[in-house]
């Protein structure tokens, strides 16, 4: 005998919650076959009048070409001599088939024969039904399966929505939900927190969740523009029924706006003390406040500013440890000078190490992959936006974003790669200001200041990541002026260069660029 399950949700991170998903799956998956089993070994119900009646012959359609199910009427063999030489005829006539039986009944367990409901019947509108009118078998002994649904309202809520005049939520609420389609949806939609694990379940979040709760949203603004309605019951519990959904769906913020917008209708109409409302109604208004007043509070306390943590750079001090040895002695020469002066943190160690490591061979890909290559550039960029990282190290982690990026994955991108936007802009932006202000940055060695001026006027991207010519000439002026001794020299600028990330393929082309300014401009 197959045993049934229920899957619960105590807490709004349980719709988010994988393990939660995966006991759903199991739940689904588990079900399909007993679901099989059932549907095969139940006999069906007797058709009703209306059902057995054929169907009209004028109102089908023959169809001129040949259909499997036709029936094709040709002369008998005794009259075929008569016919031989009279041209040969063939009668389709179409058979007369029953209709199929409406499939009403989906996964919910109300029938509505006669759609008289406003809305397409779907799963979640035979729950509606059942949320608001609990079902007995022909017996009189109560349906288990429905009382698993409306024992919330229809049973241990009966003493708040019953009087004299019997439950309010079947005399008033479902009528008036049968007069509009706004206010069922918004019932259907309020109901998600209640549908047990399956796949016609309400998940918020869910595209059936965005579906009602979107067509619910266009015909209250569609109803609010009509004077005689904006104000109306309908509206009021449609509103009400919103609310609950957005709050239970963690939407708080959205719940506090609906309740903005039902103080407004309710002041309208008298006040909440004054109005003309029904004691149920005014009990569901006064319960909304309440719910909302809780929603405000915790969309309070959870929508404070995202705190963003900040890389806590730890810097090394002598003596330093084996390990921070060897990763400096494995990094170029010339950044190995700088991180034993205690200039570089650790963490900007750790990046250029394994940057040299990929650098051993031209391209970088010969030792390490594209995807190694990009997690190197991405921290690159993490760092640079890094508020506690010195000047020092940001342009120093902008010049090796630059070698990167072409030496690289230039020969690798595609379009979708490449850089664009915003983003190339601010790229840009910090390109250029480093090439105005890093030589005269505390630290920078005469071989650093040589080194960031060739991979700046060498190194230029497909998207135009690169300095101007303007710029270039200027950049390499204000080195000429800042190290005369050096700049001055190819000698002396190509033993400095090689003391970092600088491949032989890029020095002749540097050199050629190198003598046309010094030529140009008389440096």
């Amino acid at each position: 005998m197959a045993t049934t399950r229920f899957i619960t949700y105590h807490d709004l991170d349980d719709l988010r919650d994988t393990r939660k998903r995966a006991q759903i799956n199991a739940y689904i998956n588990s079900t399909r076959k007993e679901h099989r089993i059932r549907t095969s070994k139940r006999t069906s119900k007797p058709r009703l009048e209306w059902q057995h009646q054929p169907p009209n012959p004028a109102l089908v359609k023959v169809e001129p070409g040949l259909a499997e199910d036709s029936v094709i009427e040709r002369p008998s063999s005794e009259s075929a001599e008569d016919v031989d030489d009279a041209p040969s005829l063939t009668v389709w006539t179409p058979k007369a088939e029953a209709l199929a039986t409406p499939q009403t009944l989906l996964d919910g367990y109300r029938r509505d024969p006669f759609a008289s409901f406003p809305v397409t019947q779907s799963g979640q509108v035979l729950w509606a039904a059942d949320y608001s009118h609990p079902i007995t078998r022909s017996s009189g002994a109560p349906d288990l399966r429905a009382i698993t649904v409306t024992r919330v309202y229809a049973r241990d809520n009966a003493s708040l929505y019953s009087d004299d005049k019997g439950n309010w939520l079947l005399n008033r609420l479902f009528s008036l939900a049968l007069q509009s389609d706004m206010l069922f949806e918004a019932i259907i939609l309020s109901m998600s927190r209640l549908h047990p694990a399956g796949q016609s379940a309400i998940v918020p979040g869910g595209v059936r969740f965005s579906y009602y709760r979107t067509s619910v949203i266009s015909k209250l603004h569609r109803r609010l523009a009509i004077k005689e309605e904006a104000t109306d019951d309908i509206t009021i519990h449609t509103i009400i029924a919103l609310i609950s959904a957005d709050f239970f769906a963690g939407h708080d913020e959205n719940a506090a706006t609906h309740l903005k917008g039902l103080q407004a209708i309710v002041a309208s109409r008298g006040g909440l003390e004054h109005g003309d409302f029904d004691r149920f109604t005014i009990y569901n208004l006064t319960g909304c406040h309440a719910l909302c007043q809780f929603a405000s509070e915790r969309y309070r306390q959870c929508s404070a500013a995202t705190v963003k943590p900040q890389i806590e750079l730890i810097y090394p001090e002598h003596p330093y440890s084996p390990s921070l040895c060897a990763l400096i002695a494995s990094l170029p020469v010339g950044f190995g000078d700088i991180a034993i002066d205690g200039r570089l943190s650790v963490q900007i160690i750790k990046r250029l190490a394994r940057l040299a490591r990929a650098a051993q061979d031209s391209p970088l890909r010969k030792n390490v992959s594209v995807t190694e290559v990009n997690k190197i550039g991405i921290d690159l960029l993490s760092f640079m936006s890094q508020r506690s990282v010195t000047p020092l190290e940001r342009s120093i982690c902008v010049l090796c974003f630059m070698f990167n990026i072409r030496e690289g994955l230039q020969a690798t991108r595609n379009k979708g790669q490449q850089i664009f936007g915003e983003f190339l802009g601010n790229l840009k932006n910090v390109l250029k200001t480093t090439s105005e202000t890093f030589m005269s940055l505390e630290g920078c060695t005469a071989d650093l200041a040589i080194w960031g001026v060739a991979i700046l006027t060498t190194v230029s991207t497909a998207e135009g990541l690169a300095l101007s010519e303007e710029a270039r000439s200027e950049t390499l002026a204000r080195l000429v002026r800042r190290h005369p001794r050096t700049a001055r020299y190819w000698n002396e600028i190509e033993l400095r260069v090689k003391r970092f990330f600088f491949p032989d393929a890029w020095i002749e082309e540097f050199h050629i660029w190198w003598k046309k300014e010094m030529a140009e401009h008389a440096l």
